[in-house]
């Protein structure tokens, strides 16, 4: 099968918080599973319309963290589990 992906993606496991930007949609857990120089991929529990824009605050490691700006460019529910695979692409990065 050909690889589609334009940017290569390194595996992760890095708490978030998620805030939307677009609605009053309260903020919430995320977990960082994967991420590329164009976007991340995320499992949290709400279910996110496409294009919906959302600030990421994502704890790095070694304690510090970073803010992205970022829109949902798909998102599908989990197999057998309450969270959702939502990816989404960079926007603006703090």
């Amino acid at each position: 099968m050909e690889e589609r992906r334009v940017y290569k993606r390194l595996a992760v496991e890095l708490p978030a918080s998620c805030e939307s930007i677009d609605s009053q949609l309260k903020p919430f857990p995320a977990l960082v599973t994967n991420v590329s120089s164009n976007g991340m991929c995320v499992t949290a529990k709400p279910k996110l319309e496409l294009n919906h824009t959302l600030s990421v605050r994502v704890q790095l490691k070694d304690k510090e963290e970073i803010i992205v700006k970022t829109r949902v460019i798909w998102s599908e529910d989990m197999a057998n589990t309450v969270q959702n695979k939502i990816c989404l692409k960079f926007v603006d990065v703090d």
